[in-house]
């Protein structure tokens, strides 16, 4: 739910909660249970995603892992008709080797963990 949001899926009208497949030869009351319990877990990531996105912190975490990708080479890397090789060549000849950030990944896991214990 939360990348869905994060591309808009919501303003475009591209998701469909609703696109699975069903069994012709499931009974009625199953189909049934089974789009409520779907439903209400489309709900609980809807509830969660909300409690993410909403005071910005995933974003300011998200923004400052990846803030030294904003240069040539993290342009290169991101453009969609880069080849590998056009990153990791300048990256093996400098001996590029970035400092470890693992202290935001421990947060971003532990603000999406707060969001599903609290909704």
């Amino acid at each position: 739910m939360l990348e869905a949001s994060h591309n808009g899926a919501f303003s475009t009208g591209d998701f469909d909660p609703d696109a699975k497949a069903q069994s012709r030869s499931a009974p009625a009351a199953g189909l049934i249970h089974g789009d409520i319990a779907g439903m209400d877990s489309g709900a609980q990531g809807l509830l969660n995603t909300t409690a993410i996105i909403g005071g910005g912190s995933l974003d300011r975490l998200r923004a400052e892992r990846y803030s030294g990708s904003q240069g040539e080479a993290g342009t290169a890397l991101h453009a969609d008709s880069a080849p590998l090789t056009r990153v990791a060549h300048p990256t093996i000849e400098t001996n590029f080797s970035p400092a470890p950030r693992s202290r935001i990944e421990e947060c971003c896991e532990i603000l999406i963990e707060r969001a599903q214990c609290l909704s």
